[in-house]
C-alpha cells in the first residue's frame, strides 16, 4: 500500500512538495525532481527562485500560521532557466494533536487560455509603457529644440549648448528604449565572444559619467585585481548593466532626503563567475516591491523601472547567470549580477 501511495504522489500533475516550518522540502514528486533536481533539504524559495530569503505573502507560510489552505499565482524558474507560470494550492498536514507540522504545496500549470489572456494584458501594458515613455522624451526634445532656437535668435551660445545637451540626452533615452523593446520582442541567442571585464566597466563609466554629473550624483568604479575575461554577448551585457545604472541614477534623482548621492559600479571574479555590482544610496525598495521590480512592466511609485530591469534580468538569464536585488528602504540598493566565465 505504501508503494501505491508513493506512486500516486510521484504521478501527481504539476509540482508537489511537502515543506517543514522552515520551508525545507521534505519530499517532492517526480516532476519536481526532474525540473529542479534533488531537493535534499533545500528550501522552496532557493529552488524555485534562487532566493536567499522567504517570498513575501507566502501561501505556505500562511498555512502554517492559520492552518487553512491558501492559493495564488506565481512564476517559477527551472534549473534550465525556463519560466513556468503556475497556480498555487496549499494543504496543511497535522499530527495526532492537530498541530500543523508540514504543508503540502501543489503548483499546477496555468491553462493556455489564461496565458493568452495574460499576454494580451502584457501587450496593453507594453503599449501604455512605450506611449508614456515616448511622450516624456518628446517633451524633453521640444524643450531642447526651443532652447536651441531661442538661443540662436538671441546669439546666446550657452543657451544653444544647453538645448543641444537636452536633445542629445533625450535621443539617447529614445535609443535605449527602442533597444529594450527589440530585446523584449524576440528571444535572442547571445553572440558569444570573449569580453574583457575591465574594458567593459571603463566603457560604461565613460558613457554614464556625464549623466551622473548632470544629476549631481558621485559616480565611481572599482575593479578588483586580477579580473580577466569571460564569455558573453558584449552588446547585450553592456545594455544590461547600462539599464541597471540608469535605474540607480533615477533612484538617486528621486530621493530628496539625502544631501549627497552616489552610485558605484564594481567588478570581481571568483572561481566560476564574473561578478558585477551596482550600488546606490538613493531610495531603497521595500520587500514587496523588490519581488516585482524585475517583473515585466512593473513601475515602482518610488523609482521608475519601466522595461529596463526586466530586460536586464532577461539578458542575465540568457547568459545562464543570476541577478539579485538587496535593498533597504531609505538606505540604498545593491544589484549583484553573476555571469559564468564560460
Amino acid at each position: 500500500m505504501e508503494n501505491l501511495y508513493r506512486q500516486y504522489f510521484d504521478e501527481m500533475p504539476g509540482y508537489v512538495t511537502v515543506q517543514d516550518p522552515e520551508h525545507r522540502i521534505l519530499d517532492a514528486n517526480r516532476r519536481f525532481r526532474k525540473d529542479f533536481g534533488d531537493p535534499a533539504g533545500g528550501t522552496c524559495y532557493k529552488l524555485y527562485k534562487n532566493r536567499k530569503e522567504k517570498c513575501p505573502d507566502c501561501a505556505v507560510e500562511r498555512s502554517f500560521e492559520d492552518g487553512e489552505s491558501h492559493g495564488g499565482e506565481e512564476v517559477v524558474v527551472t534549473r534550465e532557466g525556463k519560466e513556468v507560470p503556475v497556480s498555487i494550492c496549499t494543504r496543511p498536514i497535522r499530527d495526532e494533536q492537530g498541530n500543523v507540522v508540514a504543508v503540502m504545496e501543489i503548483l499546477s500549470d496555468i491553462p493556455d487560455s489564461r496565458l493568452i489572456q495574460s499576454k494580451l494584458s502584457s501587450l496593453d501594458l507594453l503599449v501604455s509603457t512605450i506611449s508614456h515613455g515616448i511622450k516624456g522624451q518628446l517633451t524633453g526634445l521640444d524643450g531642447g529644440i526651443y532652447l536651441m532656437n531661442s538661443g540662436s535668435a538671441k546669439n546666446d551660445t550657452e543657451r544653444v549648448k544647453k538645448g543641444l545637451a537636452m536633445v542629445l540626452r533625450n535621443l539617447g533615452r529614445v535609443r535605449s528604449m527602442v533597444l529594450n523593446i527589440l530585446y523584449y520582442s524576440k528571444d535572442r541567442e547571445p553572440l558569444w565572444t570573449s569580453v574583457a571585464a575591465t574594458d567593459l566597466v571603463k566603457d560604461l563609466a565613460d558613457s554614464i559619467k556625464k549623466r551622473a554629473e548632470e544629476t549631481g550624483v558621485d559616480f565611481s568604479t572599482e575593479i578588483a585585481a586580477g579580473v580577466g575575461e569571460f564569455e558573453a554577448d558584449p552588446k547585450a551585457t553592456q545594455s544590461m548593466l547600462a539599464n541597471i545604472l540608469e535605474y540607480a541614477l533615477d533612484a538617486c534623482a528621486t530621493d530628496p532626503g539625502k544631501g549627497k548621492h552616489w552610485v558605484r559600479l564594481s567588478v570581481s571574479q571568483d572561481a566560476g563567475n564574473t561578478i558585477f555590482r551596482v550600488q546606490h544610496n538613493g531610495r531603497g525598495i521595500d520587500p514587496e516591491t523588490r519581488e516585482k521590480v524585475l517583473n515585466l512592466f512593473y513601475v515602482s511609485k518610488i523609482e521608475g523601472a519601466g522595461l529596463g530591469l526586466f530586460i536586464s534580468n532577461k539578458i542575465v538569464n540568457a547568459h545562464g547567470g543570476s541577478l539579485e536585488v538587496d535593498s533597504t528602504p531609505d538606505v540604498g540598493t545593491t544589484f549583484t549580477v553573476r555571469l559564468p566565465k564560460r
